[in-house]
């Protein structure tokens, strides 16, 4: 027969309720709220009374009885009492090999319109310590990019930063996706900051793809409502 009371007493009531904070102060580029026990960097969700909209917020000021949150879109629709969740797992994304040849944006989620994406093994913070200078590897080995300008006269090696600086419209995408195509590499991480508009960020992407098919690579991008400032922070290798 059951214990119905030993099963009650093991359950922690902490697990049943559900702590919020509420929105006292709100502007376009922040939030301001209370009523949580935070840490600066914690993890927000900000969520509407009717649960109309929801949005991710980082906390970047703590005072007495109040933080300020740094949201990563655009707040428009949020009112004053909405609430505010604390995201004890912090900021993640999946990782896995059901990530090959999609289109994702700075958390990972999928805006490729080829539906949820599965085979996601594994878990990885966005916000990871960086490797020490002392303990990173020597770059000493050839990475052939595939494309013969650049392997005949300006060599690269593995693990090195290449940049890439030219005008609009002079082949930067185009170049980005011969080495995409062409390198050594077996699986290959697309990670940046797109500014223009859906129409031409759909085509541009439906070209590369056409043109070079990149059905081992992750493309991660930011959206045009994400804030440029987690984009740059929050795009990240798996």
């Amino acid at each position: 027969m059951i214990d119905i009371d030993k099963i009650l007493n093991n359950i922690e009531m902490d697990n049943l309720i559900v702590p919020f904070g509420r929105i006292h102060k709100i502007n376009a580029t922040s939030v301001v709220a209370s009523g949580l026990i935070v840490a600066i960097g914690d993890v927000v969700k900000i969520e509407s009374e009717k649960h109309l909209y929801t949005v991710l917020g980082m906390v970047a000021s703590i005072e007495a009885d109040e933080f300020t949150i740094v949201p990563f879109s655009f707040v428009d629709g949020f009112r004053i009492k909405d609430k505010v969740y604390l995201q004890k797992d912090g900021l993640n994304v999946k990782c896995g090999y059901g990530l090959l040849g999609r289109v994702i944006n700075a958390l990972g989620e999928p805006i490729d319109d080829k539906g949820k994406i599965l085979d996601l093994e594994e878990t990885s913070p966005i916000n990871k310590d960086s490797i020490s200078p002392l303990k990173r590897g020597i770059i000493s080995e050839k990475f052939a990019t595939g494309v013969k300008a650049i392997d005949s006269m300006l060599t690269c090696g593995k693990g090195q930063k290449v940049g890439i600086f030219a005008g609009s419209g002079v082949g930067k995408s185009t170049l980005m996706g011969m080495i995409v195509k062409g390198c050594e590499a077996q699986i290959k991480v697309i990670t940046g900051v797109c500014m223009v508009v859906d129409p031409i960020l759909r085509k541009r992407i439906s070209e590369i793809y056409e043109k070079f098919g990149f059905e081992l690579a992750v493309l991660s991008h930011a959206e045009l409502d994400t804030r440029a400032d987690f984009a740059i922070d929050g795009t990240v290798e798996f």
